[in-house]
């Protein structure tokens, strides 16, 4: 039962840490404490998987091994990951875009936004709405669940939200639904190196691993390739999710939903920052306008219902969802036609989801209660 415990050490290190440390309490995270689920690297010669226990790096490399997909596999039972997934997902060079953005004839659906590395959370929240059980294995059936964004930062359960996302996504495809991870800013702020809001538990992680931080999520590596596949923007029957929300002027733009997922994975996520905002396009959608930073909803006092209108008709959507900008608990905005479900889970206190039921909008609590919206 080691895999148990060890997720046990990893909640337990993820409560009494949820909040960034201040400078002078950094001294309070004890490396010998220090737990890190298996992250895969790749290069043209060889294949590592690299974890941490107590402190200490563990590794397994293919060039190193007799038998390594059979050594992969115990791995994967030990920690009750999906690693062999991973590898023959890179093996075959498979991407999730090859999945539509638009999905219809849905009657249930889960909403969760802006983790921040509160994985404790996230565990909670999603079996009290019976999307995963106690072994955390997806029972949500052809039901969907939408990621909106921002399982980064601030929190120290990244990783391990990162693998029960990506896990949940393989068992929810198989069970006939899906699980759909959307980018939000932080996700972008972590490929553009931008570090400011890491969790200080991960530099003592990168000094293990011998991986920077940026190294363990870039092009050669298992979670940079994969995030690198996610969408910006999906709708799901008549509600359009994205992470911050759609400005006027990305509409004025004409710039639809495939081609700001297609903008994002082709040319965005595979350049430096530097290079692609000398592109007035790429620019707009990766900054304060764009659907990853846009807080317009909030801030711009010019914006009527009837803009929000105009906006959601631009995709023939009843609803946008949108993260982003914390709330005490989902709130809906002009008329419910905006819902914002960012309810402050990155606090580590607590949390809500949103609910889609058989037409029916809900607020899902952090106690398993549903409220109508």
């Amino acid at each position: 039962m080691i895999k148990y415990s060890f997720l046990l050490s990893l909640i337990a290190f993820s409560v009494a840490h949820a909040q960034t440390p201040k400078t002078e309490e950094l001294t309070s995270i004890a490396k010998d404490s220090i737990q890190e689920p298996p992250h895969l690297f790749f290069d043209t010669h060889d294949t590592v998987i690299s974890w941490v226990e107590n402190g200490t790096l563990k590794q397994l490399s293919n060039a190193h091994s007799t038998n390594f997909r059979e050594e992969v596999k115990l791995i994967a039972n030990r920690f009750d990951l999906p690693l062999i997934d991973a590898l023959d997902q890179h093996y075959t060079n498979t991407t999730s875009l090859a999945n539509p953005y638009h999905y219809t004839d849905v009657n249930e659906l889960v909403a969760i936004s802006d983790i921040h590395g509160q994985y404790p959370l996230f565990v909670a929240l999603l079996q009290q709405h019976q999307v995963i059980d106690s072994a955390l294995n997806w029972i949500f059936g052809d039901g969907h669940l939408v990621v909106n964004g921002d399982i980064f930062d601030r929190g120290t359960g990244v990783t391990d939200a990162l693998w029960l996302t990506y896990k949940l996504q393989r068992q929810a495809t198989s069970a006939g639904g899906k699980v759909h991870y959307l980018m939000g800013n932080h996700e972008l702020m972590v490929l553009d190196n931008d570090l400011r809001y890491v969790h200080k538990k991960y530099d003592v992680i990168a000094d293990i691993l011998g991986k920077s931080y940026q190294e363990q999520f870039g092009k050669d590596a298992f979670f940079g390739r994969w995030i690198r596949q996610q969408p910006i923007t999906i709708k799901i029957n008549d509600i359009w999710f994205v992470h911050a929300g759609i400005s006027p002027e990305i509409v004025k733009e004409n710039l639809d939903p495939a081609q700001i997922n297609r903008l994002f994975r082709d040319s965005i996520f595979t350049q430096q920052k530097v290079d692609y905002r000398t592109n007035p396009i790429l620019k707009l959608l990766a900054t304060t306008d764009g659907p990853l930073w846009y807080r317009g909803y909030f801030k711009d006092d010019m914006l009527q219902q009837a803009d929000i209108t105009q906006i959601l008709q631009f995709w023939n959507a009843k609803h946008m969802v949108i993260g982003h900008t914390s709330q005490r608990q989902i709130t809906p905005l002009f008329g419910g036609q905006v819902m914002v479900i960012d309810s402050s889970i990155k606090n580590g206190k607590t949390g809500e989801v949103l609910i889609y039921s058989k037409g029916m909008l809900f607020r899902g609590l952090h106690n398993g209660q549903r409220i109508a919206l």
